[in-house]
C-alpha cells in the first residue's frame, strides 16, 4: 500500500499539504524552503491565496516523490510543527505521519510516533498520537504490530498510553488482530500503578466491545496462568468495566475453572 494510486495517493498528498500549511502558519523553515520547490516562476509565495494554489496543485505530487527520495526534511518538519504547534497543528503532524510518511518511509515513520508520543505532555496528546499516527501507520504497515507492542514495555507513561491507544484503534478496523492486542495489553496488567491499572481496564473494556468472546477469554486464560489466585481477583476487577456479554462469560470462566482462588459472588456492572 505504500506504493499506492489513486485515493491512496490523494490520501498521501492530503496529509503533506496539511502538514506544510501548519508548517508555513507557524514559520518553520522547512516549510517555507519546500514551498519554494514547489512554487512556479512568478507567483507571490507572500499572498495566502496563491500559497493555496501551489499546495492545491499537482506539484504536491511532486513533493511525494521526493520524500519518497529523502524523508529526512519532511521527518524534522513533523517535529518542528508538534513541539511548537497547538491542538490543531499536532493533529496535522500526527495525521501526516500516520496517512503520509507512514507508507513513503515506514521504518523512519516508527521511531518517529515513538518521538511524538515522548514529546506529548498530557494523556490527550499521547492519545492523538495513537489514533493519528499509531494505527493508521498498522494499517499501511501490519508487520510492525509486534514492534508497536514493544512501546507498552517503555518506561515513558505517554509512550505506554499512545501504544494501546493505537493498537486498540487497529484492532477496531481489523478485528482479527483482537488477540494479538489483548496479549500485548494484558502484558501490562500484573503491574500495580495506578495510571497503568486505569489504562489496561479502558483497553479491555474497548476491546471487549470489539468481540467480546476473545476478550473474556484472554483474560480467564491469563488468571489461570496464576496458582495462586491473585489474578484471578484482578480480573474479577476488570470484569466490571467490560461490556455485558464480555463481563458474563468471564464470570462463567472463572467460576468454571478458577473456583477454588476466588470467591463466587458475582460482579456487578457499572
Amino acid at each position: 500500500m505504500a506504493r499506492g494510486s489513486g485515493n491512496g495517493s490523494d490520501d498521501i498528498a492530503e496529509a503533506l499539504r496539511a502538514l506544510l500549511r501548519a508548517g508555513l502558519d507557524l514559520g518553520v523553515t522547512e516549510a517555507a524552503r519546500r514551498l519554494v520547490q514547489l512554487a512556479p516562476p512568478g507567483i507571490n509565495r507572500g499572498d495566502a491565496m496563491e500559497v493555496d494554489r501551489i499546495l492545491d496543485a499537482e506539484r504536491v505530487r511532486e513533493l511525494i516523490e521526493s520524500v519518497r527520495a529523502d524523508p529526512s526534511g519532511l521527518l524534522q518538519l513533523v517535529k518542528e510543527v508538534w513541539s511548537r504547534g497547538g491542538s490543531k497543528e499536532r493533529k496535522a503532524a500526527a495525521h501526516a505521519v500516520g496517512h503520509g510518511l507512514s507508507r513513503l518511509a515506514p521504518h523512519r515513520s516508527l521511531g518517529l510516533v515513538r518521538e511524538l508520543a515522548a514529546m506529548a505532555t498530557t494523556p490527550k496528546e499521547a492519545e492523538l498520537v495513537g489514533e493519528e499516527a499509531i494505527a493508521p501507520l498498522l494499517e499501511a504497515n501490519p508487520p510492525f504490530f509486534d514492534r508497536v507492542k514493544q512501546f507498552l514495555q517503555e518506561n515513558q507513561p505517554w509512550i505506554r498510553r499512545a501504544a494501546i491507544t493505537g493498537l486498540v484503534a487497529y484492532v477496531a478496523r481489523r478485528r482479527k488482530f483482537t488477540a494479538l492486542a489483548l496479549e500485548a495489553v494484558l502484558l501490562l496488567a500484573d503491574r500495580h500503578e495506578a495510571e497503568i491499572r486505569s489504562l489496561v481496564k479502558q483497553a479491555l473494556k474497548e476491546l471487549s466491545a470489539i468481540d467480546w468472546k476473545a476478550t473474556a477469554r484472554a483474560i480467564a486464560e491469563w488468571a489461570k496462568q496464576d496458582p495462586t489466585g491473585g489474578r484471578a481477583k484482578i480480573a474479577k476487577q476488570f470484569a466490571a468495566s467490560l461490556a455485558a456479554d464480555a463481563r458474563q462469560e468471564l464470570q462463567r470462566l472463572l467460576f468454571a475453572n478458577l473456583a477454588r482462588f476466588v470467591d463466587a459472588t458475582p460482579v456487578r456492572g457499572r
